[in-house]
């Protein structure tokens, strides 16, 4: 336990600098009410050519003037593998406009990798990128499993901000994970995704609800540059609010594809679902759910049902580790997704115990219905 201690300058609880090839292990650990008056409140941890394991971190109630108000790295060629972390109510100084990252900032160069399962980021606060800040060169940053929930950024980026790094390729997925009800003041308020040239974003399996911004990207704002190939695919992006672009989705640049999802319900001065800009790329959809498609730049390549009701229910723990959306067999989206290359995903968001294949189709969405309503029995015996 590291509780109540400050840092002049990095790593308020924790500085961990290794060397070459010293590999770092962390394990049950907890760090509270740190503060550093530079970066990374809780935990500041620097490598080269390293590999970390972070098993059952919990950082809460930290605080940086600079960016990482729980947890602050900087990967040199470096792999970091982080299991069961827990980052709530940490604060990177929220009126700093170089602050980054409330509850984590990874800075990762090229040939580092970041790979976040089964990880609870709620609460945090930051001028850019609430929850979560990632920058640099990184090769990838993988994320499964987790919740995003509750951040706050002043600015960009409620729930994760991803920022242009220096290197072409970088690769962002987020997978079978929940992002809702963030906050930005800005831009962005789920997520917020600038990439460099030649990357890929992948949304998988995903539900993106609840948040907002105050200007673009209440749910996800995506990246300018048309090299940048972003694909949402069998995820749900609704009740996302903004006020002026982009309710649901905000598009101006990226080469957008959105494949067997439901994007509805939300709402935006302009483009309520999506909105995107007739000078830049199109999103291409196809066996997907627009609600409303005003103001949205899209290309209807097969099997879209556009201006419909998905007939979505609240946000719940339907079954797994994070919440959804669940349909029943009227919605529109039930058996109306496709089989396509690559092949779907096994299970749906809530992971193992949760088929993709059930009832003879593919849903739209996050949600797989698993079994039908009892029709003979549903009114009981009592009631005519």
């Amino acid at each position: 336990e590291f509780i109540d201690n400050h840092a002049e300058n990095f790593g308020g609880g924790l500085k961990i600098n290794t060397g070459y090839l010293v590999n770092v292990y962390l394990d049950n650990d907890t760090l509270t009410s740190n503060h550093a008056d530079s970066d990374g409140g809780g935990l500041h941890l620097t490598t080269d050519t390293a590999y970390i394991h972070i098993n059952e971190l919990e950082a809460t109630y930290n605080s940086s003037e600079g960016s990482g108000g729980g947890l602050f790295t900087d990967l040199a060629d470096s792999g970091l593998q982080a299991d069961l972390l827990y980052l709530a109510s940490n604060t990177a100084n929220f009126m700093a406009s170089q602050s980054r990252g409330g509850g984590a900032a990874f800075t990762a160069s090229a040939d580092s990798a970041v790979n976040l399962s089964e990880t609870t980021i709620v609460s945090n606060q930051a001028y850019i990128g609430g929850g979560v800040s990632v920058s640099g060169q990184h090769s990838g940053f993988l994320v499964t499993d987790s919740l995003l929930s509750g951040n706050d950024a002043y600015l960009l980026g409620g729930g994760l901000d991803h920022t242009d790094g220096a290197s072409d390729g970088m690769n962002l997925n987020i997978v079978r994970s929940e992002i809702s009800d963030n906050h930005s003041s800005f831009e962005g308020g789920g997520l917020r995704i600038q990439q460099t040239d030649n990357s890929i974003f992948n949304l998988n399996n995903s539900t993106v609800s609840g948040n907002f911004a105050a200007v673009y990207g209440g749910g996800i704002s995506l990246p300018t540059r048309a090299s940048v190939n972003s694909n949402l695919k069998y995820s749900t992006i609704a009740f996302n609010e903004t006020g002026f672009r982009g309710g649901g989705v905000y598009t101006q640049g990226s080469s957008c594809n959105v494949t067997n999802a439901i994007i509805g319900m939300n709402q935006a001065g302009f483009g309520p679902d999506i909105f995107g800009l007739k000078d830049f790329e199109p999103c291409a959809l196809e066996h997907s759910l627009i609600g409303d498609t005003s103001d949205a730049y899209i290309i209807d390549e097969s099997n879209n049902l556009l201006n419909t009701d998905p007939m979505l229910e609240s946000l719940e723990f339907n079954g797994g580790p994070t919440r959804t959306h669940r349909i029943d067999h009227n919605s529109p989206a039930y058996n109306a997704g496709a089989f396509l290359t690559p092949a779907p995903p096994e299970h749906d968001q809530r992971g193992e115990g949760f088929e993709r294949l059930r009832l003879g189709g593919l849903d739209m969405g996050a949600f797989e219905l698993q079994n039908l309503p009892d029709f003979l029995f549903r009114d009981r015996f009592e009631n005519p």
